[in-house]
């Protein structure tokens, strides 16, 4: 699912968005597990994938902030 050849990727996810802790955010729990879980094997894969090399984007600041959590 990952290729050298072009380092990004788009995961298409569905789940209940909620409002976050700060009360004007949203997030989803859903999505930030499937984020983790494809972080976690960029890093697993030992192909000298960096941290500081990974970007998520999410227009929401209450997914933002639980995902770095």
């Amino acid at each position: 699912w990952f290729n050298p050849d072009r380092p990004m990727m788009f995961i298409s996810a569905s789940g209940t968005e909620e409002t976050s802790a700060s009360g004007t955010s949203f997030l989803n729990r859903t999505e930030a597990g499937l984020v983790e879980k494809a972080v976690t094997k960029l890093l697993r894969a030992g192909e000298g994938v960096l941290p500081s090399s990974i970007g998520v984007i999410t227009p929401y600041e209450g997914q933002r902030v639980y995902i770095q959590q």
